[in-house]
């Protein structure tokens, strides 16, 4: 098999059968494969789900080669059909990522709280169980219950030989998602006292400021009959020039820095070739020496953003230096993707719907609510950004989860329970949807969820007051991945233009 088998293998079921089902031992070279343990235990989980067999590692694995085996056929009680990897794997099929309704439905109904054998994840995460939960009150729980806490995720980012990737590996485990009290209430406390209300009221006089042009050219582009990428020349530029004005990132750096917060989410996809790592090595590194430079330059000349108040924590002993620049690379690697994702899912409601939006914009809390309403349904992050570890034996919705069982949240099946939300699947924006789990709750609720909030509710306000033409959507092109759940493209025209050639 050449070199590229290996990443067809989790694509193409009728490769994968002919590949392994006739035979009873297969070299795979993996020359272009990350083999690090995730991949592995990945691949291994996908190949067993879709062809339907058990599948062993018959050889030790090297930095080039693989050698798989299929040692019998799968019993029902542990079928990868069943397991947990299918959850995952089934998210990003292309229906689902297109609407991911009818399965979020699936699993709420079937399955609310699915625990499922680690297997091959015990390895990995050294749990002997993981655990999905589609149900409001149990995941709500989860995620407030001192007796869940998010697990030491040393295993999942080990630190080897190369120093770059050991420090790309301790900025995934270090960030704020990732930490447990007492250093994760300290760096929460530290960013939150750093969004006083004045930085708020800043912010929004920003925020209105930088939509203002985007918007503006937008709308004179499709007054002129263009089809417009509206993901690309709206949404992911007003997050991007709103989370570099907050940071203290000039406009030019800005679009240097922009590629590398896509490098590193597509380094934490299981599935990753070393092209890829070496690329998110690379984005470390270069993201590291701006913000250590753009620190230590706010220090010597402090300014009115986020880095200056950093800085002065730094001076004043109140937080490590180090810790201060993963913060910062952490707010930029996920502060305007995750955003863009939700501008875009507000741009679609209001392109299906402006009669809807209007009467919601008629009030603050109207379209607080139309905000909230398109995060609830479609949150960019529809599964928990950190997984949550049971601390003792624990039993929920009558299944009793062992102790060290891992969990993950599914946001976007949450956010749909008809328990808490009536006729879930409608876009209600005048409802009460102020218990979404859109932005997580409790310790780990988002820091940055009422910045997210603003940039929406500032683009939809003035995208509506600038143009009153019927608008539809062209073309709506899903990226595949699990998180952020967004747009590779979005495009739209004011209704009955011709499209542009």
């Amino acid at each position: 098999m050449n070199k590229t088998d290996v990443r067809q293998l989790v694509l193409d079921v009728s490769y994968l059968k002919s590949a392994l089902s006739s035979a009873d031992d297969s070299h795979l070279d993996a020359e272009e494969l990350h083999l690090d343990s995730l991949t592995l235990v990945w691949l291994m989980m996908t190949i067993e789900r879709r062809i339907g067999r058990r599948v062993s590692v018959t050889q030790p694995v090297t930095v080039d080669s693989l050698h798989l085996s299929i040692v019998g056929e799968n019993s029902a009680a542990d079928s990868p059909a069943s397991s947990g990897v299918e959850v995952l794997d089934r998210l990003v099929e292309v229906e689902n990522l297109n609407d991911p309704s009818a399965y979020y439905e699936h699993l709420r109904t079937t399955s609310p709280i699915a625990l499922y054998p680690a297997r091959h994840l015990d390895t990995l995460f050294g749990a002997e169980y993981y655990c999905f939960v589609s149900r409001y009150a149990e995941a709500r729980y989860i995620m407030t219950s001192p007796l869940f806490r998010v697990p030491d995720l040393g295993p999942l980012f080990p630190q080897g030989d190369d120093p770059r990737v050991n420090r790309m590996h301790q900025l995934f485990a270090n960030n704020v998602l990732a930490l447990n009290p007492p250093l994760q209430t300290e760096r929460r406390r530290l960013l939150t006292s750093l969004l006083s209300a004045g930085a708020a009221e800043q912010l929004r006089e920003i925020t209105e400021r930088l939509c203002e042009e985007a918007v503006a050219s937008v709308v004179g582009r499709l007054q002129a009959g263009d089809e417009v990428d509206v993901h690309a020349a709206l949404s992911e530029k007003v997050a991007l020039e709103t989370i570099a004005t907050f940071l203290g990132v000039s406009p030019e750096d800005a679009v240097r820095l922009k590629p590398f917060a896509s490098d590193l989410i597509d380094a934490s996809h299981p599935v990753r070739d070393k092209r890829t790592m070496a690329t998110a090595v690379e984005a470390v590194d270069a993201l590291q020496q701006h913000f250590s430079g753009l620190l230590a330059e706010r220090v010597r000349s402090p300014r009115d953003d986020l880095a200056s108040r950093l800085g002065a924590a730094v001076v004043g002993d109140q937080v490590d230096e180090r810790d201060v620049v993963d913060v910062l690379m952490g707010l930029w690697i996920t502060g305007f993707l995750s955003t863009a994702a939700g501008i875009d899912t507000a741009v679609v409601n209001w392109a299906r719907d402006r009669a809807l939006f209007a009467a919601a914009n008629e009030s603050p809390a109207g379209l607080r609510g139309y905000v909230n309403e398109s995060l609830r349904l479609d949150p960019p992050l529809p599964t928990s950004g950190a997984i949550r570890e049971a601390t003792t034996d624990i039993e929920l919705g009558g299944v009793t989860l062992p102790r060290g069982t891992q969990v993950i949240i599914l946001f976007g099946a949450v956010n749909r329970d008809p328990e808490v939300f009536e006729h879930p699947e409608k876009f209600l924006p005048l409802r009460n949807n102020s218990q979404a789990m859109s932005f997580g709750v409790g310790a780990h609720y988002c820091v940055g969820a009422q910045l997210a909030r603003m940039e929406m509710s500032a683009v939809m306000t003035q995208l509506d007051r600038r143009l009153q033409a019927q608008v539809e959507v062209t073309e709506a092109v899903r990226r595949k991945c699990l998180l952020p759940r967004m747009y590779d493209t979005l495009k739209i025209r004011i209704s009955g233009t011709a499209r542009q050639t």
